[in-house]
């Protein structure tokens, strides 16, 4: 049995199988192929990607039933042949948001009320070892949208309105869930921020005002804090 993946690779291993499958389906040639996944993920995980077959790709582009399930938000499988381990991933914001016990923390948005970075390492530091604790090994958190409406009913997910002070306390909060072992993900980029009707909500931005409000909170607490993920949220 080869020594088992780190959930850090796994996720770097997910990108790059995503542009190989896609590419091998639409019958690329190799020089295409090895564009796509670039920049490269490392040594480890280019060896995965030559020794995983196309159905092992595929099965790593989609979630699956947990067998042993905590009512988390998502699993996608591993390939034990390679040694490459599940991926649990539970919601946040204000805790792990599992079926079992956990801490149900203060909304991000009271975090936000303090102006402390302290503090919100601190917070991030209790999800993160809650997280681990309970076998997760993805928070799909912290968010960092603005406050700009109050139709947004998840408002008190996120942290506040203004983009520096948003930035700063993403960041933090970041180093502190991923210093604990739990990888942490930025969500939602970009510009959710009305969700009386998800789906079908239609916006309308400028170009300077989403580069230097909507979208800036983000770019920083990724360049500050460096969590491994993003979740997307369509926009249009």
């Amino acid at each position: 049995m080869p020594g088992t993946v780190s959930r850090r690779s796994v996720l770097r291993l997910l990108g790059g199988a995503t542009a190989v499958a896609l590419a091998a389906t639409a019958g690329a040639p190799a020089p295409a192929r090895a564009a796509a996944r670039e920049p490269a993920a490392g040594p480890r995980v280019e060896s995965l990607l030559t020794r995983l077959t196309l159905d092992g790709k595929v099965s790593l582009l989609h979630g699956a039933t947990d067998p042993e399930s905590l009512g988390q938000a998502g699993y996608v499988p591993g390939v034990r042949r390679l040694g490459i381990p599940p991926l649990r991933l539970a919601d946040g914001p204000a805790g792990v948001r599992v079926r079992r016990r956990a801490t149900a923390l203060p909304a991000p948005v009271l975090l936000a009320s303090a102006f402390d970075p302290a503090l919100a390492r601190r917070y991030g530091r209790v999800i993160g070892h809650e997280g681990r604790a309970l076998g997760q090994d993805v928070l799909l958190s912290p968010m960092a949208n603005l406050v700009r409406t109050p139709y947004a009913g998840r408002d008190f997910e996120t942290f506040s309105e203004d983009p520096l002070l948003s930035a700063d306390l993403v960041a933090e909060e970041i180093r502190g869930i991923q210093e604990e072992g739990l990888i942490a993900t930025v969500k939602h980029y970009a510009m959710n921020n009305h969700s009386r009707t998800p789906p079908s909500g239609t916006g309308t931005w400028r170009c300077g005002g989403q580069r230097t409000g909507w979208t800036w909170p983000s770019p920083c607490a990724t360049r500050g804090g460096g969590p491994c993920g993003w979740e997307p949220r369509p926009a249009r």
